[in-house]
């Protein structure tokens, strides 16, 4: 048996579930499912559209090891039907997910932890940036409105960390600011992950960002992980539009 209080399994559900494919009815079932795994007092859940990998955990009494995929909107539904100050118990019975609180006790279909999509591996080894997250977000705040919205376009629709700056732009319009990453290698990192990050991240905790050689990226803080791919391709050439100006 596994238990974890409802107000800490409320919040990770609330922010996995920003991984979820969102934008249209996914052809795979699974995408719309949330992956909760127990194990070494610990919960984690995970959600995912292929694109990007979002993993929130918190403590747990964990007993016994569950990997379960259960649909996202159930789940979320009945986390939120028991009391947030109160412990809810989770099992695997039958090829079903059972949550039991008090008096209130469910039971979700669903997958196999097996069965779930898995994440890039990411080389820890790989050089990485401890950041502040409010500078990071503070930055991508004053950047990513310029980028364009068109998903055809993937070098565009991103933003480019330089290793001294971000920049944002549509081929029309650019926007940069000052944010020193020298460890990391320049790299297009896709938009919609970086529009996340504000629902996502502790502003009041660092971050590690990391990116490896095969284009695997991680932010990280305690108890969240972000994984999702560098977008390949020739970086926009921004130097016709962006004066050369000091950004201090």
């Amino acid at each position: 048996m596994n238990r974890v209080k409802v107000r800490d399994l409320q919040q990770t559900i609330t922010k996995a579930k920003e991984g979820v494919e969102t934008k249209k009815l996914s052809v795979l079932p699974v995408l719309q499912m949330l992956l909760i795994v127990t194990e070494r007092e610990n919960l984690s859940v995970t959600g995912t559209d292929l694109n990007v990998f979002v993993t929130s955990s918190c403590p747990a009494l964990s007993t016994e090891r569950l990997a379960w995929a259960a649909p996202c909107k159930e789940l979320e539904r009945v986390a939120n039907a028991f009391p947030k100050d109160a412990e809810v118990a989770l099992s695997v019975e039958e090829d079903r997910l059972t949550l039991h609180c008090g008096r209130k006790e469910f039971r979700l279909s669903g997958i196999p932890g097996r069965d779930f999509p898995v994440a890039p591996e990411v080389d820890l080894d790989a050089p990485a940036a401890r950041v502040s997250a409010q500078g990071l977000l503070d930055v991508l705040e004053s950047t990513t409105w310029a980028a364009s919205m068109d998903d055809l376009r993937p070098a565009l629709n991103a933003a480019r960390f330089t290793g001294t700056q971000v920049i944002c732009g549509n081929g029309n319009v650019a926007a940069l600011a000052k944010f020193e990453t020298p460890a990391l290698p320049d790299s297009l990192l896709p938009l919609s992950v970086m529009r996340a990050l504000p629902k996502l991240l502790d502003r009041e905790e660092p971050s590690i960002l990391r990116i490896d050689k095969k284009g695997a990226v991680l932010i990280q803080q305690e108890r969240l992980s972000v994984v999702c791919r560098r977008v390949e391709g020739a970086a926009p050439v921004y130097d016709r539009i962006v004066p050369a100006l000091p950004l201090d």
